[in-house]
């Protein structure tokens, strides 16, 4: 009887690289061949690929099996809390922890008793060593504004270029948000409960040029809602929690995926980001590097915050007006669900200009004031003025009190922009909150409903796909469009074309085409 081969085991880190290979390109026979690894070990690894990348982060790279505490809620509570706390720059000792999980123990059982051994364990499962926690001063002033630009900067304008230097920031939008429920609103605080079920989070990211507006990832409150039925494709990355905002693990996992993309092209950018409790630094990035800005400086070294953000809402509520308008004169509600959100909020980011993302950048001082930028004059348009206009031009002759029903007085316009400037976007949470976020993560990862109002059926038939399309031909041709648009619908009937001919029913002989049915 032959030797019985020895299993082997592998540490987080070697099966990660194993993942990145072949996230890369690289065939799985070469991976087996060059490592002597089996190929159903292998097919393992991969088919685990989103659960062993996110623990990379959190776990100890040095450990072979992702080995579960008994007690799971008490240490991921504990882990989210001790987060918390570093990002404060709060020493936290072992006894600290001991006394705090079993504060979190009590919460769930009341048997829980929290030994040395259990908090020695958990540090080891994730990577936690003792040692001085070393943060920036919460204290800041212009100076250091200046001083960052003066110093700071330089040295990274001289190792980048203009096309490989990005921002990114997160900003909250009731998405469901007409004028007529602005006043609601208005000064109330959005952290869970009804309100969450308004908004959604969005990650807004640009390069410095204005040559690249990156995909956005948009947050929402439900995993799967029921306006995403037979929607296999979004122009947006979409995520979801309990609280729809951003956290650490979904800003991980989004920077991760860029950096991957960005292997295969082999480029290298930088990405500046704020201090925000939900932007951890990420370990062992190859292609990006993340730069922090100092805290509380935001809203003036943030190019995000000088007003690419502004007008990507601005340009959003135009198109729930013209929506608005639109549903009232063909009688029907004004209803907006999750999927109608991502389509708006999609178009809005494709309508700004590089022009005016390259200007907020210099407002936030990284060009030289000699820099000859300006806005673009539709993107730095006010929204009231640009209502009297819409107004003007759907109904002409008429004041801006028309029969539309968006008539607006100018302070309710202010509101209606500036309603959600302040929505939290991440937070850090209360003892009872992060218990509740613990357990609720659970139930929102197998839930599969939205909001009472969200009633829209996605589906759609290849026959109204191609109807619609012939339609839309039409309208174009009598409206004197470009040749531009006329070669995006080509690209578009194209596509349908071919889907429609995959998806066909099978037709054997021409005379199926012909046979008739009698009765």
């Amino acid at each position: 009887m032959g030797d019985k081969q020895k299993r082997q085991s592998f540490t987080l880190q070697v099966k990660c690289d194993i993942i990145r290979e072949l996230i890369g390109g690289k065939k799985q026979v070469d991976v087996c061949r060059e490592k002597s690894l089996s190929k159903s070990t292998v097919a393992t690894i991969w088919k685990n690929r989103d659960e062993l990348l996110k623990a990379f982060e959190s776990i100890n790279v040095k450990v072979k099996k992702m080995r579960k505490s008994v007690h799971d809620e008490v240490d991921r509570a504990l882990l989210i809390w001790f987060s918390q706390q570093r990002r404060n720059n709060v020493t936290i000792s072992g006894a600290i922890l001991r006394t705090k999980a079993e504060e979190f123990g009590k919460k769930v059982q009341d048997n829980f008793v929290c030994s040395e051994g259990w908090v020695e364990r958990w540090k080891a499962r994730h990577n936690i060593c003792s040692g001085k926690i070393l943060g920036e001063a919460s204290d800041v002033n212009t100076e250091v504004v200046d001083n960052w630009i003066s110093t700071v900067w330089p040295t990274i304008k001289e190792e980048y270029s203009e096309n490989d230097v990005f921002n990114a920031d997160e900003t909250g939008l009731f998405f469901k948000l007409t004028p007529d429920k602005t006043l609601k609103f208005r000064g109330e605080k959005c952290v869970g409960g009804k309100l969450s079920k308004e908004r959604i989070t969005v990650l807004v990211c640009a390069n410095m040029s204005g040559t690249e507006k990156r995909k956005l990832l948009v947050i929402g409150k439900s995993q799967n809602p029921r306006c995403f039925k037979n929607v296999r494709s979004l122009p947006v990355d979409y995520r979801a929690n309990s609280k729809a905002w951003m956290t650490s693990e979904l800003f991980i996992e989004h920077v991760r995926k860029w950096d991957e993309e960005l292997k295969r092209k082999k480029r290298k950018i930088v990405l500046l980001i704020d201090n925000c409790p939900a932007h951890p630094k990420i370990q062992q990035l190859q292609f990006i590097k993340l730069v922090f800005m100092p805290p509380n400086t935001s809203s003036i070294l943030q190019p995000m915050d000088q007003g690419i953000i502004r007008t990507l809402k601005t340009y959003y509520r135009h198109s729930l007006l013209i929506r608005q308008v639109q549903n009232i004169d063909s009688g029907k509600a004004v209803t907006v669900s999750v999927l109608d959100a991502i389509n708006l909020i999609h178009k809005s980011w494709q309508k700004i200009s590089r022009q005016t993302i390259k200007n907020c950048y210099k407002h936030a001082g990284f060009y030289s004031p000699s820099t000859d930028e300006e806005y673009d004059s539709d993107d730095d348009l006010p929204l009231h003025t640009w209502l009297i206009n819409q107004q003007r031009t759907t109904t002409p002759g008429t004041s801006t009190s028309g029969n539309h029903g968006v008539a607006i007085e100018d302070n309710v316009v202010d509101e209606f922009v500036t309603v959600d400037d302040c929505v939290i976007t991440s937070e850090f949470l209360t003892d009872d909150e992060i218990m509740s976020a613990v357990i609720e993560e659970y139930e929102d990862n197998n839930s599969d409903t939205e909001d009472e109002d969200s009633t829209e059926d996605a589906t759609v038939t290849n026959a109204s796909a191609v109807q619609c399309l012939r339609e839309i031909r039409k309208f174009l041709q009598s409206r004197g469009a470009s040749q531009n648009l006329f070669n995006n619908l080509v690209e578009l009937e194209t596509f349908v074309d071919n889907i429609c001919a995959n998806n066909a029913e099978v037709q054997k002989r021409i005379t199926d085409y012909f046979n008739l049915t009698t009765t």
